[in-house]
């Protein structure tokens, strides 16, 4: 089981979707994710695009982040996502689409401060990260998970890498708009 790592709901265990393309990260890499994060209390705004069981998110929550906003297009893995949200009692402050992100963000309008990009690593496309970037306010920040042999596509002259950490099976980094 997954379990949130710090902050107001430390150790609290989340259920794990074990359908589809659900990849959750390890609870030493998302450590080291929200070490390098810092304290999240002056962001107002989340997305984690590709939520899974929402760990991402809901860490953020737990860690000082006001609201987010979480997509899972898998019918499977989406009750699992919903029952995490309802177990930490945050169903005023954390919203769940099953849908697809692009088109659920084209409708919702909203830009955020934090964007998770962590996709199921068998199906990257490089396009569809670029346009879920576009949600992201001028000073914020971006992750992206992404597998070992993958090129991260956010190498233009719009973004720079502020942080960057490899691990044996999955690379991250967190990118700012170039100033």
């Amino acid at each position: 089981m997954l379990r949130i790592i710090s902050g107001h709901f430390k150790s609290r265990l989340l259920k794990t979707p074990r359908y589809g393309k659900t990849h959750p990260m390890s609870d030493r890499a998302r450590m080291a994710l929200f070490n390098i994060l810092g304290d999240l209390s002056g962001v107002e705004s989340v997305l984690d695009a590709y939520g899974g069981s929402g760990a991402l998110a809901l860490e953020a929550v737990s860690r000082g982040a006001k609201r987010a906003v979480i997509t899972e297009i898998n019918r499977r893995a989406y009750p699992d996502l919903v029952a995490n949200v309802e177990l930490l009692g945050l169903k005023g402050r954390v919203r769940t689409y099953r849908a697809n992100n692009l088109t659920c963000l084209n409708n919702l309008g909203l830009s955020f401060d934090l964007i998770f990009l962590d996709p199921p690593y068998d199906d990257i496309r490089a396009e569809n990260l670029l346009k879920l970037a576009d949600y992201l306010t001028p000073a914020g920040r971006l992750v992206l998970s992404y597998p070992p042999h993958f090129a991260p596509p956010f190498e233009a002259p719009q973004w720079e890498v502020e942080h960057h950490k490899a691990y044996a099976q999955l690379r991250l980094s967190v990118y700012v708009r170039a100033r």
